[in-house]
């Protein structure tokens, strides 16, 4: 990382530079999020192998719902919004199991939050899964009727994550890059808030099953 960041190390006579890895193991890290999104892809290629279809769906908030994306944010991890929606779709019949990996990113103009999200599934109709993500909001019906999203908007990945290597690589993708803007100022705030950019459902992992 000296010679990436162009630094220049010297040392007086007859002293040592010892020089070690970062350490922290933080995903927010821009030396850590790369080992350990690799060590992640390589878990996650196993699991994802099990599924019997693989779909991605990325979930948005409408910005005009809250005063700020922390708000926002908040929000949605406090309601427990992502897996609310997956048991959802889920019970009516559309997803294949319960189990999903989900990362989150955020956009660098709104600092706005949003979900990938990855399910064993192989097809599910658009306006279900937009209606089992806007039932997040009470009102969700109103706004519709007046032309804005109910909750948030919906988005399906499927062409790139054919197999369970690709979808790995595909969703552990969010974590091993440093983002050039870096995270929003309210997410590092670890004061107020302990914000996970990596989650899976319970009893994702094979281990824990046993």
């Amino acid at each position: 990382y000296l010679e990436q960041d162009g630094n220049t190390v010297t040392t007086g006579r007859g002293q040592w530079l010892e020089v070690r890895s970062c350490g922290c193991r933080s995903r927010f890290c821009p030396h850590c999020c790369l080992p350990l999104g690799l060590a992640l892809k390589r878990r996650l290629v196993t699991e994802l192998a099990t599924f019997t279809g693989l779909m991605m769906l990325t979930f948005t908030i409408d910005p005009q719902l809250f005063a700020s994306p922390a708000e926002a944010f908040d929000y949605v991890t406090s309601k427990r919004c992502i897996a609310v929606t997956i048991q959802r779709l889920f019970r009516w019949g559309l997803l294949r199991s319960r189990r999903f990996v989900c990362v989150v990113e955020w956009q660098r103009d709104t600092q706005q939050g949003h979900w990938h999200v990855l399910v064993e599934a192989s097809h599910i109709p658009f306006a279900k899964v937009c209606e089992a993500w806007n039932r997040n909001w009470k009102g969700w019906r109103d706004r519709v009727k007046i032309g804005r999203p109910g909750f948030g908007s919906v988005r399906f990945t499927k062409s790139r994550i054919k197999d369970a290597a690709k979808a790995a690589g595909y969703v552990t993708a969010y974590l091993t890059k440093h983002p050039e803007h870096g995270y929003p100022d309210w997410v590092l705030d670890g004061q107020t808030r302990r914000v996970r950019r990596f989650s899976t459902s319970r009893g994702f992992w094979s281990d824990a099953r046993k």
